[in-house]
């Protein structure tokens, strides 16, 4: 097992691919709890390079077995096992402001180095 700490930056701009095993339960964040994020990372894009990271929480991966062939530069392919609401909400709010910003000809205004 292998433990680090990544930034959303980090983990959505690398060339992995998640899935959610069949076996996860369906999707069951509410609008409270989407607040409850959306307040979060507004905060953490808000504050200081001084202030601590803000802890996103932790997403457990399982790594997929693929055969990987020289001189082939498949991305990483993982399974999440935990942290499933989180990832999903995140990359759909994200998605979410990046089409709002467009469809109003706006450039996006937050930078994705700055999130927790």
């Amino acid at each position: 097992m292998q433990s680090r700490n990544q930034t959303i930056k980090e983990l959505l701009s690398s060339t992995n691919v998640y899935s959610i095993p069949p076996y996860q339960r369906q999707y069951q964040w509410n609008s409270e709890r989407w607040q409850s994020l959306v307040s979060d990372v507004s905060n953490a894009l808000n504050s200081s390079q001084n202030d601590p990271a803000h802890w996103l929480g932790i997403l457990l991966l399982s790594k997929e077995n693929v055969i990987e062939l020289p001189g082939e530069t498949e991305p990483s392919k993982y399974s999440v096992i935990d942290g499933q609401q989180r990832l999903v909400t995140t990359v759909t709010w994200l998605a979410a402001l990046v089409h709002h910003a467009n469809a109003k000809n706006q450039a996006v205004s937050f930078e994705l180095r700055n999130l927790p």
